[in-house]
Formats: structure tokens, sequence, C-alpha cells
């Protein structure tokens, strides 16, 4: 994780929300201020995808750099033989009606669609800045205990600044990194970030935001014997789920140290 240090303000230019369809992504121009936000980056991908490898080392660079200030799930669509993920992750790509893959989505409301992989990392380190200025409304705590066949998750959330009202929901996802995955066809035989599991369903749960409260909120997720548990992460993030702004993200990376 970067050392985090304050910067005097100069001239910044913030795009607030950026969607652009099979086009080049451009990084908005921002100096890296950071806020205590935690940036949830979610890419939609598949096994066979050409471009996708792409997206993925990208955001494992990104992921080494920034440590626990960002995120990363990545929700593999169930095309031709990947089964990585559940099917239902199609109702995230239905939230925000993704058509392509690769397609990263950071804190749910920048969609960025690259023509030249060569430029992901620099695109996507210029979107992960730009949410790091943005100061969040809320603090997240994640605890997480491991079991045989359990994971007991713990949330708590803090609302440190007022809140609009909206339809707020919690979402955990657990995930699993470095997935071997072999066919002859498949771009990559090991991916990363691999979503295993949205709990309690892909449409979360709905909380209650109020200034200055906190709440604590738990779920329990069944371990399937086919994952490896010393590669599972888990992150949870809030979400309003009109506008799709992600509110706050935390990530545990490792369930099992």
């Amino acid at each position: 994780m970067p050392r985090q240090r304050g910067v005097t303000k100069k001239w910044i230019y913030v795009s607030a929300v950026l969607l652009i369809v099979l086009s080049c992504s451009e990084a908005p121009v921002v100096e890296d201020d950071p806020t205590g936000r935690i940036v949830l980056a979610e890419l939609f991908t598949h096994a066979f995808c050409a471009n996708c490898p792409f997206s993925k080392r990208a955001l494992d660079s990104l992921s080494e750099e920034y440590g626990d200030s960002l995120a990363v799930i990545a929700y593999h669509k169930r095309f031709f033989l990947d089964t990585l993920s559940p099917a239902n992750v199609a109702v995230r790509e239905s939230l925000y009606q993704v058509t392509v893959q690769p397609t990263v989505i950071f804190d749910g409301i920048n969609t960025v669609l690259t023509e030249d992989p060569s430029q992901n990392y620099q695109v996507y380190r210029g979107w992960i800045v730009s949410e790091r200025n943005r100061a969040p409304q809320l603090r997240l705590h994640l605890e997480a205990s491991v079991s045989a066949t359990l994971l007991e998750l713990t949330v708590y959330v803090t609302v440190i600044d007022s809140v609009q009202p909206g339809d707020y929901h919690v979402f955990y996802v657990v995930y699993e990194d470095s997935v071997q995955f072999s066919h002859p066809a498949a771009t990559d035989s090991f991916f990363s970030f691999v979503v295993r599991k949205i709990a309690p369903d892909p449409y979360g749960s709905s909380i209650e935001l109020e200034f200055p409260d906190s709440s604590v909120y738990a779920e329990t997720v069944v371990l399937d014997d086919t994952w490896d548990t010393d590669k599972l992460g888990v992150v949870a993030f809030v979400q309003e789920m009109s506008s799709h702004d992600i509110l706050q993200a935390v990530v545990v990376k490792r369930l099992i140290e």
C-alpha cells in the first residue's frame, strides 16, 4: 500500500461519472489525496475473453500497489465452459447493463472499457485515484471467522457523514485467487479475484443508514469443498441501488494468513 500523505490541491480535473461504450476510456487527471475511501473495482470477465487477461494483470498490479485500499472482484460470465463463478453473477451484470467483457466498474458509477489494453493500468489507476479523493460517508470494519465448513462474516457500519434517503444494500462477496482453469481455447490458465459467492444473494440485504448511527450485520456462508480456503478473500460493500453508487467497501484479502 503506498504511503499516504497530504498534498496541496492544485488544478484538479474531475469527471463525476464516465460511461464509455466501446471506446478508449481516459483516466481523469487527479492528484492522490486519499480520504479513507476503499475503492471497489468490479471486473466482468470470462475465461475465453481475448482482452480479459490484460485487465486482470493491470488489476493484479494495482491490488499489490494499493493493498487494502483497493478491493477487486471478478465476476466470471457463464460463457461456454466457464463455470468459475455462480450463475447469479448475471444479476450484477444486468444491474450495470454490461454487454462487453472485459468491463471494469469503479465504485458502481464509473464504467470503463479500453480499446488499447496497454493503457489499462494507467486508466484504471486514474479512476482509483479519483475515487480515493471522494470523501466516504461510511466507515466499514469486517471480521471473518473460518471453520471447516462455514465462514462467519460480521460487518460494522458507521455513518460518518449525512446520507441522502435511498435504497441501501449491504453485500458480501467471497472470492478466490489463483484459480486454475485449463482449456485449449481459454486465454489464461490462472484467474484472480474469482467471485465464488455473493451473500446473502446477488441483491444484497436492505439496510437503514442515518448519521451518526452505527450498525452490525452478520452473514454465514457455507464453504464449497472445491474452494481453496488458503486463497479465499472477502469483500463487503454498501451500495445505493438506484444510483449504483458504492458508498464504501472493505476487504480482507486472505481469510487464512
